[in-house]
Order: C-alpha cells, then structure tokens, then sequence
C-alpha cells in the first residue's frame, strides 16, 4: 500500500514538472535573431510577446513588443511583458537581471551558438529539445544538412571581400576573422581580406588599398547611411581597388547573414551567386 502511494505521488509529481514545463512556453521573451527565428520555426511565434532589436525575422515577428538593444534592455522592459521564459544567448545578459528573473520564478534558456554548419544544426537541436519540440527540430536539422551538402557541389568563386560595416560615409568599419559575416564569406569559398583582425575595426585608406578587394560587402540597411552606391565608390582609396574599379558591391539583410541558424545554406548560396 505504502509503494502504491509513493507511485502515485511520483507521478503527480511527474505532472506538476510537465505543466509546469508547459507553462513556461506560454509567453517567452526572446532575445537574439536566432532565438526569435529558431522560437518561429519550431512554431511558437505565437508564444512570443518580446524581442530585441536585432529580431527583424519573420517580418511578423516586429508586431511583438520590441525591448531595445540586447545591451541595454532593462529588467522593467522584460517584466512588463509579462513572461513565464527568457531568451538570451550565452552571457551576454546582464547577470543582475538573470538573478532577478530566477527570483521572480521567470525560467530562463541560455544559449550558445557556434559560428559554424556543425554550430547551426546544432543550436536547431537545443531549442527543440528546450521547448519540447524535438520532432520538429530534428526535421528542420535534416532539411538543413541536405541543403548544406547540396552546396558542396556548387562552384566556389574564391574572391577577395572586404566587409564593410557603416554607421555613415565617415563612420566605416571593417569585420575581422572572428566575425559571423567572415565565417560565411569563408563558407562561401571566398577569402576575408581582414581575416588578420579581430571582431570590427575602422577603416583607413591605407588598410583599403593594401586590402585590395575584389568586392565589398556590406549589410543591405548599411547603404541607407549613403545618399546612392554611387557615394560608396567616393571612400577614400576605394578607385585604387579592384572593387571599385569594376564597381562591385555586394548586399545582404544582415539578420540573414548572421543568424546561423536554419537559414545558413541559403546565405551561403546567395553570397556565391554574387559572387559570380
């Protein structure tokens, strides 16, 4: 009778883990481009009532309530939406607020993202696995190795790109080897002519002349900073270069070209077929 009654209060207690599992989804802040497109794809947008700025996929996904740059949401911003789970990649959240949101009895997943295919199928695995959606993930990380391989047959062009990151025509930096963008322009089969560098560095017309690029590369939103194309070509250096002397530039969302997540392999495409 006494084992009976343990047996019972093990699976009641099975029961509370499981709703409580459950409920934790229920509303989910979400911050980081590959959470919120990851949290999309596994079909909970719907659970979704917050996210940073850099989540701007899918396109719906900007109707949530938008709570800033990751390095300055505040602990009111999350609360006010209400959440029962947090979002946020590895250490990158301020740890105060991490405590604070352990003490409210908020759930929390942090998330480490790797910068590499392996990294990508990966990080799908994680959050299926974190939000019960394993079934699903596992589909997803099939599709995804299938169109990676795909690739693989693809010619690779084999230029020289230079990244070019633009807060304004004299506000230019250039991304180093430790970069999303470079791990792709490196998947691509091209070569990132900063590689030597690490994370964004200002640019100088010396660096750009040496650097020599066959193309520039910049985010699709970047080139708004400039009044038309025509104005990229005007940079300092630039007419001594390859790519401004054919006039090849390059342009690409930049949540795309940064997510590694389920989107990775059409990002390498599309980066080699402008390439050509």
């Amino acid at each position: 009778m006494k084992k009976t009654t343990r047996i019972i209060w093990a699976f009641i207690l099975f029961l509370g883990l499981l709703s409580q599992s459950v409920n934790a989804q229920e509303k989910i802040v979400s911050i980081g481009a590959i959470s919120t497109e990851l949290l999309s794809t596994l079909g909970l947008e719907d659970k979704i009532v917050g996210v940073d700025i850099t989540s701007t996929y899918p396109a719906s996904v900007k109707s949530k309530a938008q709570l800033g740059h990751l390095s300055g949401i505040t602990l009111e911003a999350i609360i006010s939406t209400k959440p029962d789970m947090v979002t946020f990649p590895e250490g990158k959240l301020n740890q105060k607020i991490v405590e604070r949101l352990e003490s409210l009895k908020i759930a929390t997943f942090e998330y480490q993202q790797e910068l590499s295919t392996e990294g990508a199928i990966q990080i799908i695995l994680d959050f299926g696995k974190a939000f019960g959606k394993e079934k699903l993930a596992h589909k997803e990380a099939s599709k995804l190795r299938k169109e990676l391989a795909q690739i693989q047959s693809l010619k690779k062009n084999g230029k020289k790109i230079l990244f070019i990151y633009s807060r304004g025509p004299r506000m230019l930096l250039v991304a180093g080897g430790n970069t999303a963008v470079s791990k792709l322009i490196e998947l691509s089969g091209s070569q990132n002519v900063a590689q030597n560098i690490n994370d964004y560095k200002p640019l100088n017309t010396e660096s750009l002349i040496e650097y020599n690029p066959d193309y520039v590369f910049f985010f699709s939103h970047s080139l708004r900073h400039f009044k038309s194309k025509e104005e990229v070509w005007k940079i300092q250096g630039m007419q001594f270069t390859t790519a401004g002397k054919k006039k090849q530039l390059i342009s690409m969302d930049a949540n795309l070209v940064s997510s590694f997540g389920p989107r990775l392999a059409t990002a390498i495409q599309t980066l080699i077929e402008k390439t050509k």
